[in-house]
């Protein structure tokens, strides 16, 4: 195999999906343990098995696997901040926007795909955030932009960047959830790239993951009372307002040599090519995810 790392990490993101997958009955089932406490442990098993895997055969097989779990730059943590809530924002109106296309077609009501991320009632507020939130943006960034992107980037930093963020949407996909999660991790493989750690996608993912918790409680709580679309209208306005203050704080950031430039390589979408389609690993994970989607439509 002309590349142990795209080998290695696409067995490691199959398995990763097959336990998503499998582990979802596991999620309404019955037992000792909550429904939260359950998400919680589908998401360390599903991501941090596969992880510790790959890094057990990290020294054995020689695998140029950068994990980027060092410190970023101070200077940096306004950009940060204020980049991932501008993703926040248009990751949650492109789903909200993908939500009302779908309703066309399944015939459901606006709003209750994403609605039904709220917590349910009587449920401990930390522990809907430490499932929903933390542990997802940690185990998952972890996950996808340490390993997957990682062992991409021989494809050149654009390609894997590329590639990650779409492998990143296909794990989320749904009817409606999926343009949302690709825009996400195009931002988040880029932060980690530029300011060479993978917290800066932790931050900015647990930005995206708490907003749209915020986002379904406002949804379910207030949508009766013909509020929504001033919440709507304010999250277009708060979208290009932060949007404007990350692009600025980048500008002064790459005048000062803080962030790292790219670096493509020479025929980017042949070495991807040539990368994944003779990968097994992805050739399988490809396969599963036609397989769920098949499953979705045909299978009830």
């Amino acid at each position: 195999m002309r590349n142990r790392e795209m080998l290695i990490s696409g067995f490691a993101l199959s398995a990763a999906f097959m336990l998503l997958v499998g582990m979802g009955s596991f999620l309404s089932g019955s037992g000792t343990l909550g429904y939260y406490e359950k998400a919680i442990l589908v998401e360390a098993v599903a991501f941090l098995g596969p992880m510790i895997i790959v890094m057990a055969l990290k020294r054995p097989m020689s695998l140029s696997i950068t994990m980027r779990m060092k410190r970023f730059p101070f200077s940096a943590l306004g950009f940060t901040l204020c980049f991932a809530f501008a993703v926040s924002l248009i990751s949650f109106l492109i789903n909200y926007g993908m939500d009302a296309l779908w309703t066309n077609v399944t015939g459901g009501k606006i709003g209750e795909a994403a609605a039904s991320a709220a917590a349910a009632p009587g449920a401990n507020t930390w522990l809907v955030f430490i499932a929903m939130a933390l542990v997802p943006a940690i185990v998952e960034e972890l996950f996808m932009r340490g390993i997957i992107f990682s062992s991409y980037e021989k494809c050149g930093t654009v390609g894997a960047i590329i590639l990650s963020s779409l492998i990143f949407a296909m794990i989320h996909v749904s009817g409606y959830n999926f343009l949302g999660p690709m825009i996400a991790g195009l931002a988040y493989a880029y932060l980690t790239y530029t300011l060479d750690s993978v917290w800066p996608a932790v931050i900015a993912h647990l930005f995206n993951n708490s907003y749209i918790l915020l986002m379904s409680w406002l949804m379910t709580t207030y949508s009766a009372f013909g509020l929504w679309p001033y919440f709507l209208a304010v999250n277009i306005l708060l979208f290009l307002l932060f949007l404007y203050i990350s692009l600025a704080m980048l500008q002064k950031l790459v005048r000062k040599g803080k962030i790292k430039k790219l670096q493509r390589a020479d025929k980017m979408f042949l070495n991807i090519q040539q990368g994944t389609m003779f990968s097994p690993g992805f050739v399988l994970f490809v396969m599963l995810f036609i397989a769920k989607i098949a499953f979705g439509m045909f299978g009830e």
